[in-house]
Order: structure tokens, then C-alpha cells, then sequence
């Protein structure tokens, strides 16, 4: 038993050490953005409403909806290591992919009119290039989809989202539009979570593959 303790220590330590090392990185990261151009460690550590004063309350929502980002990046990505191989894990990977950046978009607004701007850029453009990013990953992985028990999910959240995008340009400009488009945006993102994890679960779960993929690490174990 001591020595199968071991082997588990030794088995986790490497991502217990990339873990802890990746921390250790962006606080380095902290500590030279307090150093050179005197930032306020509280304004990257303490969670946005004690730094700003606001209530208690404010951004719940926008949180979950981070939250509903991070999940359907995380479920997709550890399916898609758990199952490589396996004819869905591409579209697996692709779309935790996909996830990731929609979540680093919400998370600090890349996608606001102010941001872009920045960069010289208008927001249609690049909206248009989303959109087409999107439809070919969608032909790419088409046998998949066209396939997928939960199309329809996937579906609702997309037109969601899509109704969130046409009050977020102001093609529809009526009263309280920024509260109609982040709600629009909050279900579409619920929806695309939920078939995130319903597409893992099917993937890696107990009809998927990750029975061979257990099996396959015993055997090695054993040699």
C-alpha cells in the first residue's frame, strides 16, 4: 500500500510542480509590475468589487458568465487529453479552444469598442472574421456535428449569442440595450457550456473512451 502511495505521489508531483511554478510565475510577473510601473497588488489580487467599492452584487452575473466560459474551456480541453486519439477529440480541442478565447474576451473586454480601437480596428471587421473563423471550424468538424445529440443546444446558445452580437453593434438600439445584450450573452453562454460538458461527458464517460484509455494506462502501469 506504501508503495502504491508512492507511485501516486510521484505521478501527480510533476503537475503539482507545473501548477505551483505557473503561480509562481505571474506573481513574479506581479512583482515586476509593482516594481517598474507602481501598480497596486490589491488592483490584481482582491476580486473586482472590494478593489472598485461597489456592492456586494455587482457583476454576479457577468461572473457566471465567465464562469460558463470557463467551464465549457476546461471540460472540452481535459476531454480532448483524456480521449486524443479518438475520432471526436479534435472537434473536442477545437472547441475548448474556441472557449478559451471567448472566455479571455469576456473576462477583460477585449471586444469593446474602446479595445479595438486601440489596435486602429473597427468592430464589424472583426466580427466578420469570427463568423467565418466559425463556419470553417464548423465544415471542418461537420460529420461531428451533424452527428451530435445535442446539436440543438449548441444551436440555441450560438443564436443567442448571435442576438447578443446584433444589440452589442447597435443595430438594434432600444431602451436598457447594454442589459438586453449582456442577457442575451449570459444564456447563449449557459447554453454553450451545457453542451461543452454534455459532449465531454459523452466523449471520456462511461460509453466513451476513456474505459480504453484507462485500460491502456493499467497496462502500463503493470510492465
Amino acid at each position: 500500500m506504501g508503495g502504491l502511495r508512492w507511485r501516486s505521489v510521484r505521478a501527480a508531483l510533476p503537475w503539482l510542480l507545473a501548477v505551483l511554478g505557473g503561480v509562481g510565475l505571474i506573481l513574479a510577473g506581479l512583482a515586476v509590475a509593482v516594481a517598474v510601473r507602481g501598480t497596486e497588488p490589491d488592483n490584481l489580487l482582491m476580486d473586482t468589487t472590494t478593489v472598485l467599492h461597489g456592492p456586494w452584487y455587482a457583476g454576479a452575473l457577468s461572473t457566471l458568465g465567465i464562469l460558463f466560459w470557463s467551464a465549457a474551456a476546461v471540460t472540452s480541453l481535459f476531454s480532448w487529453w483524456v480521449a486524443r486519439g479518438a475520432p471526436a477529440a479534435t472537434f473536442q480541442r477545437d472547441f475548448g479552444l474556441v472557449s478559451l478565447v471567448l472566455l479571455v474576451d469576456d473576462q477583460f473586454g477585449l471586444h469593446g469598442a474602446e479595445q479595438i480601437s486601440r489596435l486602429g480596428l473597427t468592430k464589424k471587421p472583426l466580427l466578420l472574421l469570427a463568423a467565418g473563423i466559425g463556419i470553417l471550424l464548423a465544415w471542418r468538424h461537420r460529420g461531428v456535428l451533424l452527428d451530435h445529440p445535442d446539436l440543438l443546444v449548441l444551436l440555441c446558445g450560438l443564436g443567442l449569442l448571435g442576438l447578443s452580437t446584433v444589440f452589442d453593434v447597435g443595430l438594434f438600439d432600444p431602451r436598457g440595450r447594454n442589459a438586453v445584450e449582456e442577457s442575451f450573452k449570459l444564456l447563449g453562454s449557459g447554453c454553450w457550456a451545457l453542451f461543452a460538458v454534455r459532449a465531454s461527458l459523452r466523449l471520456v464517460g462511461p460509453a466513451g473512451s476513456v474505459d480504453a484509455w484507462k485500460d491502456a494506462a493499467e497496462a502500463s502501469a503493470g510492465r
